[in-house]
């Protein structure tokens, strides 16, 4: 699996957005987006199409994932 960053331009943003984009099997999926309004960083995890999406602080997600990882390496 390879992650691709792209930055876009969504109608729905007055800035612009960076997606994650996933390339395998001929498919290309977006299952996250990281996005700045208002001085915030979110990010945005989307489901498979038709999915819903989930918004997060981007700080927050960033410090959960450190300390998954941190948890793992307890062992």
């Amino acid at each position: 699996m390879t992650f691709n960053i792209f930055k876009a331009f969504p109608p729905d943003h007055e800035t612009p957005v960076a997606e994650l984009n996933v390339f395998h099997d001929g498919v290309v999926d977006i299952p996250a987006q990281i996005c700045r309004e208002n001085e915030v960083m979110t990010i945005k995890i989307f489901g498979r199409e038709g999915g819903v999406a989930w918004e997060y602080s981007l700080a927050d997600w960033v410090d959960a994932v450190r300390r998954a990882v941190e948890c793992l390496d307890e062992a």
